[in-house]
């Protein structure tokens, strides 16, 4: 039963989203839009965990077109250690 309650909770909250944010998801993919078709760029960011959605909409067998990746691979959450990772990162500060 774990399974259907997180499947629920899952559901609750992706229709909450909908109904408070589909405006601002509205405008925010115009401006994407827009800025593509004018021959601009979208930038995405994210470090640790949050460069999830930016490593997802940069997929192995190629991107979205006008779509840009910033991240530092030293701060990602599967790069904790090693090359460029936390313990390298000290010495910096």
């Amino acid at each position: 039963m774990a399974e259907l309650d997180y499947l629920n909770r899952i559901t609750e909250v992706i229709s909450q989203i909908h109904e408070t944010q589909k405006d601002n998801i509205e405008k925010a993919a115009q401006s994407f839009s827009k800025s593509i078709k004018s021959g601009g760029r979208v930038y995405m960011f994210g470090s640790g965990h949050s460069v999830i959605p930016v490593l997802d909409i940069f997929p192995r067998y190629g991107s979205f077109v006008g779509f840009y990746p910033i991240y530092d691979p030293r701060l990602m959450w599967f790069n904790v250690v090693g090359p460029g990772g936390a313990r390298e990162l000290r010495i910096l500060f």
